[in-house]
């Protein structure tokens, strides 16, 4: 499910650790700002347990058909004419933003999948990585739509 095992509340012999649990649970309630997961500290705030349909989700190059991606490439097709037209990188910037407050508004997240010790976790994607990340989803948007220009001709 992604959660790794350093983030359980068990004991070594697999009981459940109700001060872990209730520590853990405090931290999330007082919003500590990170926790460990095995020597790696996390935000807590970015570390998600299981991903939401609205979640845009990053698999290390492997493209997701759930409702937030798709939902993201047509939000980037619909405003990839807009963005390509712009004169400015501050009118681009502020397509790039529109999006992505989109995506939030629709209840989308964006998502890293990263592998820390040995176990998947979500994890999400800190505001200036994301904004390269649409970037460059509008720059594949235009070779792709250059592509199948040049193979109608």
């Amino acid at each position: 499910y992604g959660i790794s095992k350093e983030l359980l509340p068990l004991t070594a012999t697999y009981e459940v650790d109700m001060h872990r649990h209730l520590n853990w649970v405090e931290s999330c309630v007082s919003g500590t700002n990170q926790t460990n997961v095995g020597e790696h500290p996390v935000p807590k705030t970015a570390v998600v347990t299981e991903p939401t349909a609205n979640d845009v989700l990053y698999m290390g190059g492997d493209r997701s058909n759930n409702t937030g991606n798709v939902h993201l490439r047509n939000l980037v097709a619909e405003w990839s004419e807009t963005y390509d037209d712009s004169e400015t990188n501050e009118a681009k910037r502020r397509i790039v933003y529109e999006v992505i407050e989109e995506v939030h508004r629709s209840g989308g997240r964006f998502l890293n999948q990263e592998v820390v010790d040995g176990a998947s976790v979500w994890v999400r994607v800190p505001r200036d990585a994301l904004r390269l990340k649409i970037t460059q989803a509008f720059r594949n948007h235009r070779r792709k739509v250059r592509g199948t220009r040049k193979k109608k001709n």
